[in-house]
């Protein structure tokens, strides 16, 4: 990213922090500004809205700046709502695993962060592991022996670089 690629964020749980990265590029001794102009950032507040952004928006979007590299945040938080029937969400579920799976086979990147929450009704519970098996390669993020954060390998092979999952567990 600092060698000037625009990338594209979707964020589905609002948690996208442009303080934490403007100080990040500062402690890098970037222009932080320079550094910002680079990431654009779509928002869902909705399972619609973030369907929407995936597989509507995001391949075009991509292509307009000339990106390869995509992140999305969140995807599953905004499916537990229970305004959309659990049988809705999990055909939107496909529909953005389907949009990914091409946007990958463009030679698009993309890194995909969820963490895996446990809600009623349960049965919205299995849409984490629907979407786990959507993806090339799976890292949970937990402690290491040193009580220091570290990514482990869930599945898939540490050296697929196309879609990424990681989880976090709450």
């Amino acid at each position: 990213m600092t060698q000037g690629t625009p990338i594209a964020v979707v964020d589905g749980c609002n948690r996208f922090n442009v303080h934490l990265l403007s100080r990040f590029a500062r402690e890098r001794h970037l222009d932080p500004d320079e550094f910002l102009r680079r990431i654009f950032i779509s928002r869902g507040f909705t399972c619609y809205q973030m369907e929407q952004a995936v597989t509507r928006r995001l391949p075009l979007f991509l292509q307009s700046i000339g990106s390869n590299i995509a992140m999305i945040f969140g995807l599953l938080d905004t499916f537990y709502d229970e305004q959309a029937s659990f049988r809705e969400v999990q055909q939107i579920l496909r529909r953005v695993l389907g949009t990914l799976q091409d946007i990958k086979t463009g030679g698009v990147s993309v890194l995909l962060a969820c963490t895996e929450w446990n809600v009623l009704p349960k049965e919205r519970n299995q849409l984490f592991a629907t979407l786990k098996t959507g993806m090339d390669t799976v890292y949970r993020l937990g402690i290491d022996r040193k009580n220091a954060p570290a990514l482990f390998l869930e599945s898939g092979t540490a050296n697929a670089h196309r879609s990424h999952s990681v989880e976090g567990r709450t």
